[in-house]
């Protein structure tokens, strides 16, 4: 469909925005450093695991060796993250998600409008914290903590062009300059300290005036397809139509060309003329029945 065409070309603006040089006082761009070796990291303390923030660490530790090249930023800025605050989570609180959190997953839902696909920011489902419900174990903490944490990561990378992250091979030779992204760890603790999570999630989308009219365009014809009529698709494989018979699809072929049901009596073949049947039958007849005298 069109607005989907439209979509990819939002997230491609994204790319040929930044790198025509409308990037502005945007923030530099933060290299992909890898995770320090696990072995050189100084070791946790033996109350590591009573705490999140130090079960998160203790496993992007572990996991380090194995961490893609865009993850490795990504996961340095969370173990930095839950160091400078003590291990306390953000966005889980005794039962369930904090309001921060509630407030950034309903702006994942609304990643389509910037020409992302929402399904690539889900979360656990955990909840929202309740004093009626029961207390989280701390590894369902945890790992519904890290996987947060790490999808707010992902938003703000793709919202810089994250999904295009070799634009010269995957879009046009011109577009030679890398997505320039903002910091993680800062990031984490603008939302930390915001009291409009969601706002600062949208503040790492472009603010350019020709991308923004571009996002306009997608989002209209988005609308527009949205309020058309569903397309009545036909069966790929049926029975052959023939006339004087009733088939089940017929109403489907109404219904796609705008036909309304026919109230007439159903198409019967011509029958051969009275006058021919009537000739032959004389011609046969005398054929048959000798002259008369």
């Amino acid at each position: 469909m069109r607005w989907r065409f439209w979509g990819a070309l939002v997230s491609a603006g994204v790319i040929s925005l930044y790198s025509s040089g409308f990037a502005g006082a945007e923030p530099a761009a933060i290299p992909a450093t890898k995770i320090a070796n696990a072995e050189a990291t100084a070791p946790l303390p033996a109350t590591a695991a009573t705490t999140v923030g130090a079960v998160i660490r203790e496993r992007l530790l572990a996991d380090a060796k194995i961490a893609k090249e865009e993850e490795a930023a990504d996961w340095q800025a969370l173990i930095s993250f839950y160091e400078g605050r003590s291990d306390e989570p953000l966005f889980l609180g005794r039962a369930g998600y904090t309001p921060k959190a509630q407030s950034l997953i309903e702006e994942f839902k609304k990643s389509a409008d910037w020409g992302l696909e929402p399904s690539d920011y889900d979360v656990i489902d955990m909840g929202a914290d309740s004093t009626d419900r029961p207390e989280l174990t701390i590894e369902q903490k945890s790992d519904a903590e890290r996987k947060f944490a790490l999808t707010v990561l992902k938003y703000a990378r793709d919202a810089r062009g994250g999904r295009i992250p070799d634009p010269a091979r995957q879009l046009a030779s011109y577009l030679d300059r890398s997505p320039q992204y903002v910091d993680p760890k800062k990031l984490l603790d603008d939302i930390a300290a915001s009291g409009d999570p969601a706002a600062v999630m949208r503040d790492t989308q472009p603010k350019h005036t020709q991308f923004e009219r571009l996002r306009q365009k997608y989002l209209a014809l988005k609308r527009s397809t949205a309020d058309a009529k569903e397309i009545v698709r036909l069966p790929a494989k049926g029975p052959k139509l023939v006339p004087g018979k009733s088939y089940p699809d017929v109403a489907l072929l109404r219904q796609r060309l705008g036909t309304p049901a026919s109230t007439t009596m159903p198409w019967r073949p011509p029958l051969r003329s009275s006058r021919t049947r009537r000739g032959r039958s004389r011609t046969a007849s005398s054929a048959r029945a000798p002259a008369a005298p």
